[in-house]
């Protein structure tokens, strides 16, 4: 496809034009050839140089007019944003080789607009009548040659293809009938005609006719002023189908006027900017939900521009602050919130949020002592940080904040409260613990003796048992304890084979246990570091919550394999699966499962002491219970050591 030249179309053209800088010297930023031939000068004697310098008024001449009606004239069409046509003007032009040459011009000055409407170009056109002058004067031709001689003039002009190009929809209509007499391409893409000229606009266009324009027009018609208006609605058959669209145009209705000054016509220019409304309103629609939003937020919410004046400030912040907000146009006003340090003094005003905010800096959930609206002092939380737009500037600031004095009061409780219980059964533990280990003693060595009568036999190791059960209770409590209070249960690893000690504890509880069957099976390398005594707990536990938890008569099986840098525990036990609610929580404590036999219900820390065993050999355990293959706790330990203090 060809690419055309349009500056040189413009050079060439036969019309009479030069293209102005809307500046208030009027430069000459481009000439027609015609132009040149016309007014005796050279293209480079002329670019870039003032109009006036370079077309002054003739000297010789104390009453000449043309430089001042010219510049009036430019003046207006920069004011109105319209074409402003000159009557006849007297405007003599310089020769070559000095003195002035008389001549006569007939001048419009047309603005070209931007599509926001701002003036880019003035376009001066003229058509040199100095001929049609002397022939009036001379009186050499009648009425008849001389019209004939105007018509001829006005129809060499080259406007129209000036206005073909223009970034605008232009038309030109004639008469109180508003007949169409030029159409750009641009004008007939907008309404969605093929042609208009020679057709009045009511004809052309009736859709139109009923939202007031024809009264427009002939309101311009009749009075001679102009008509100006921006964004305004007009509802378009584009399609030709009687389906209206509606388009947003910026509009200017010039009249025109015949030598004689009266109105012949109207210059029509509008400038589609329906785009640019719809997308301005999108935004004005987005903002308008994010303010409700904002409005509505269930935390307090506060905005401020980049110059830190605060925009935006919801209705919460009464709520949570217990005052209503505070104007804050600069900095200083922002000692109004009143915000303290540890020391409760007042922060600097640069660490406030918002002012941190535009400095780029965020906080999720920063806590800050604040002096609420009734003189009281309590804890808000907040979350700021900046906005940004799609090239990454901070255009402002937003905090998010919420009064959190009734939880930290609540949690504080919480955590006191806790913490005694905890002491509580930690002091209530190791003080039984004395007792029990006494009554232990005492009926171990009265079970030792040869000469025990053996009715006392089974009375005494029902009492052994007991303690011993209350025993390991008391021992899961201390552990318990350590765990919440210190921070998990201490180790102490040392060499071990996994495998056989593992295999030595179940044979233990397979002698507690003998009406159940035990199964274990074991495979690789069993060589690592454990603390013997933890994992004999862990073991123990797991093994005895599988035959707590599985059906009389049903084997339970332990699994160990080695493999690379890890040992493998498995327990598995058949059975009633584990609740998949209570699999969520499994290793929390004070959580047991129902068997249906309380004589070996527990407080329910066996598996919370089995997992902070695991987890103080820097190990894992997960758990999994289906219907159709049963229950098995699977426990990974690192064969490094991994001791704790304690």
């Amino acid at each position: 496809m060809t690419v055309l030249d349009f500056q040189l179309l413009f050079e060439k053209s036969p019309g009479l034009f030069l293209v102005l800088a809307p500046d208030a010297d009027f430069t000459i930023l481009a000439v027609t050839d015609a132009y040149l031939r016309a007014t005796m000068t050279r293209r480079g004697d002329v670019l870039g140089r003032r109009l006036f310098d370079v077309f002054p008024d003739n000297p010789e001449e104390a009453q000449a007019t043309g430089t001042r009606n010219l510049r009036a004239s430019l003046e207006h069409a920069l004011a109105t944003r319209a074409p402003d046509v000159m009557p006849l003007q007297k405007y003599d032009i310089p020769r070559p080789g000095g003195g002035f040459e008389e001549r006569h011009w007939s001048p419009v000055n047309t603005p070209v607009l931007s599509e926001d409407g701002q003036v880019r170009y003035l376009i001066h056109q003229v058509d040199d009548m100095t001929e049609v002058v002397r022939l009036t004067r001379l009186g050499e031709r009648d009425r008849g040659e001389l019209l004939a001689l105007q018509r001829n003039v006005r129809a060499r002009t080259d406007l129209h293809a000036l206005m073909e190009h223009a970034p605008a929809a232009i038309a030109v209509i004639r008469g109180p009938g508003h007949v169409y007499d030029y159409a750009n391409a641009e004008y007939l893409q907008l309404v969605g005609r093929e042609t208009v000229v020679g057709r009045s606009v009511r004809e052309a266009l009736p859709e139109i006719a009923a939202q007031g324009f024809i009264d427009v027009l002939d309101r311009v018609y009749a009075t001679g002023e102009p008509f100006i208006a921006d964004e305004l609605v007009v509802s378009l058959d584009r399609s030709g189908t009687g389906s209206l669209e509606d388009r947003f145009l910026n509009f200017v209705f010039q009249p025109t006027r015949a030598p004689d000054r009266a109105v012949d016509g109207i210059f029509l220019q509008a400038v589609d900017v329906t785009a640019q409304v719809r997308a301005r309103r999108e935004v004005e629609e987005e903002r308008a939900r994010l303010h409700a939003v904002l409005e509505n937020a269930p935390m307090a919410v506060a905005i401020a521009d980049a110059s830190g004046r605060v925009v935006l400030a919801n209705k919460r912040i009464e709520a949570e602050l217990r005052h209503p907000a505070h104007s804050t146009t600069q900095h200083a006003d922002y000692h109004q919130w009143p915000i303290l340090r540890p020391d409760g003094l007042p922060i600097a005003t640069e660490d406030y949020p918002l002012i941190r905010g535009l400095r780029g800096l965020e906080a999720h959930g920063e806590e800050l002592n604040y002096v609420f609206g009734d003189g009281s002092q309590g804890v808000v939380e907040a979350h700021y940080g900046p906005a940004r737009d799609a090239r990454g500037n901070i255009i402002a600031s937003v905090v998010f904040f919420r009064d959190i004095t009734q939880r930290r009061k609540l949690e504080e409780e919480a955590r006191q409260r806790a913490g005694f219980e905890q002491q509580l059964i930690g002091i209530v533990s190791h003080d039984l613990r004395n007792p029990i280990s006494a009554i232990i003693l005492s009926t171990t060595t009265q079970l030792r003796r040869t000469d025990l009568d053996e009715r006392l036999r089974q009375p005494l190791g029902r009492i052994l048992s007991s303690a011993e059960r209350a025993n390991r209770l008391i021992r899961d409590l201390l552990d318990f304890t350590q765990a919440r209070l210190g921070g998990g249960i201490p180790t102490r690893p040392g060499p071990l084979d996994f495998h056989a000690f593992t295999r030595q504890v179940l044979d233990e509880i397979q002698v507690a246990h003998p009406e159940r069957e035990l199964r274990v099976e074991q495979h690789g390398d069993g060589q690592g570091a454990w603390d013997a005594d933890r994992l004999a707990q862990l073991v123990v536990n797991l093994l005895g919550n599988a035959l707590t938890y599985s059906p009389a008569g049903s084997p339970v099986s332990m699994t160990t394999r080695g493999e690379t840098r890890d040992v493998v525990l498995e327990v598995h036990n058949t059975g009633v699966p584990i609740p998949a609610e209570l699999r969520a929580r499994l290793f929390q404590p004070m959580q047991r499962g129902d068997n249906g036999d309380t004589r070996s219900r527990s407080v329910g820390l066996g598996l919370y002491i089995v997992d902070q065993i695991v987890r103080a050999h820097g190990g894992g355990i997960t758990v999994t219970s289906l219907p159709d293959e049963g229950t098995t706790f699977t426990v990974r330990l690192p064969r490094a050591p991994h001791s704790t203090p304690g």
